[in-house]
């Protein structure tokens, strides 16, 4: 009997475990767009040729591996290269996000890390502070979007 009691709360672990990390995750989902929102938003420079902001986007690493990405926008909106060049090769904003993706070796191995980005060259070197500023935001609203995702759904667990 108590070998068939302690299987039977394993199976509800387990499943309470699968339940929170999925909801966990939908959490995330959700949340990151309004958060990479919230970076970007917190500037005063022009962003002229739209490469910066193809350069921001979001991941989410699940065990080490990239599960889910996102951008400002869905589609590009750069017509052209950034002005300058960088170390002899024209730079275009949603191409330097992908690198930085496929790159990108995630620090946690176990367990979730969500990583925001701003990927293009140039981006520490306009108004760094204010960038500073708009993730130290970001982390703020990361903060009371995830929190308001959990309370806002409840975890269903199987039994």
């Amino acid at each position: 009997m108590a070998d068939d009691f302690k299987s039977q709360m394993a199976i509800v672990l387990n499943n309470l475990r699968i339940s929170t990390e999925r909801h966990i995750l939908n959490g995330l989902k959700q949340s990151c767009p309004k958060i990479l929102e919230v970076i970007f938003n917190d500037r005063d420079w022009q962003d002229d040729t739209y490469n910066l902001r193809d350069s921001f986007g979001y991941g989410i690493y699940v065990n080490g591996s990239l599960i889910h990405k996102g951008y400002l926008n869905d589609s590009p909106l750069a017509q052209r290269p950034a002005r300058k060049k960088y170390r002899g090769r024209d730079v275009i904003g949603r191409e330097e996000l992908e690198s930085f993706f496929n790159e990108y070796d995630a620090r946690l191995k176990t367990g979730i890390e969500v990583v925001f980005v701003a990927g293009i060259y140039y981006a520490n070197i306009l108004e760094f502070k204010k960038l500073l500023n708009g993730f130290i935001n970001g982390e703020e609203e990361a903060k009371k979007q995830f929190i308001d995702a959990l309370r806002s759904n409840k975890i269903p667990i199987k039994r």
